[in-house]
């Protein structure tokens, strides 16, 4: 956790990890053990197909989490649904989704999710090759991942999303950025990357009520959260001109949807301002920090005003 300038309380979480009750080579224990060790205040345990309820442990909460698989060919639609914070297990099974298409099936899971209390996330579209038109079609998604650990080296190139998630807000579709360890190996992908999710006292009267899982859950499920492999991020917005705050990074860059826009990055050397105003032609506007060992931070979508 930290504390921001304005006092925002900011706490680490990791969303996306699998142990041995599925295809993760640690047990539940030792995963929890780990991420704590690691500094992570909250972390989800989303096996496939086998729901882990939430739970407290010494410090780290642990949210209740699930993965689900549908398709198997790019053609045909491949997608991974991830389920945070159930309020009870959504009790599906391979069998049990009948529909004809992959895509149908996704949206079955998502709808359960969503009817168990639930945040849907849509994990690794860059892995998965999701067509944005596929993605555009699903509702009641709470977030996608930008980033997915797994899905890099050295055991693929196909980490980052940023491309198919900027293409889906050209079209207005413009969801909560996370990006995810999804860890499997226990190597290098293991505390690689997380979210930082903005819960305060007041949304539960409960003990250590910011840790709380319905708290948490809550923060997913509306947005208020960043992603991050690294580097900490603020950002304010005075009408269309948003100010960005972080810890010292070699660039700040505003990706928008504009083609070529001449102030657009900034860099330097330990750099920890920056600012940019977002113009009509942006129709959207997000910001990405990268450190001086590459490792990035994202923030979520904002939209032109006016």
């Amino acid at each position: 956790m930290y504390i921001s300038a304005d006092g925002t309380k900011r706490l680490r979480g990791g969303l996306h990890i699998h142990t041995d009750k599925s295809d993760g080579r640690k047990s539940p224990a030792e995963a929890t053990a780990l991420y704590r060790s690691l500094g992570y205040d909250f972390i989800a345990i989303t096996d496939h197909w086998v729901y882990h309820p939430g739970s407290r442990s010494d410090g780290i909460t642990v949210l209740s989490g699930i993965e689900y698989d549908v398709g198997s060919d790019v053609r045909g639609g491949i997608f991974h649904i991830v389920g945070i914070g159930c309020a009870k297990d959504p009790g599906l099974t391979r069998a049990g989704l009948t529909m004809t298409g992959a895509l149908q099936r996704a949206q079955y899971v998502t709808d359960c999710i969503n009817d168990s209390g639930g945040a849907a996330i849509l994990a690794h579209p860059a892995w998965s090759m999701n067509r944005t038109g596929d993605i555009l079609s699903l509702r009641g998604l709470a977030g996608i991942e930008i980033y997915n650990a797994i899905s890099g080296m050295p055991w693929g190139r196909r980490a980052d999303s940023s491309v198919i998630l900027d293409m889906l807000a050209v079209d207005g579709f413009m969801l909560p950025l996370h990006a995810a360890d999804d860890t499997h190996y226990y190597t290098d992908e293991t505390g690689s990357c997380c979210i930082y999710a903005e819960v305060s006292e007041d949304r539960d009267d409960s003990k250590d009520s910011e840790k709380s899982e319905a708290a948490l859950t809550d923060a997913v499920k509306n947005g208020r959260l960043y992603a991050s492999c690294g580097p900490l991020l603020e950002i304010e917005r005075a009408h269309n001109t948003l100010y960005v705050t972080c810890s010292p990074v070699s660039s700040i860059i505003f990706q928008t949807g504009t083609p070529w826009i001449p102030d657009r990055v900034t860099r330097g050397v330990g750099l920890t301002r920056a600012e940019y105003t977002i113009k009509p032609s942006d129709v959207f506007a997000r910001v990405e920090a990268v450190d001086a060992q590459g490792k990035r931070a994202w923030s979520g979508y904002y939209s032109p005003e006016g």
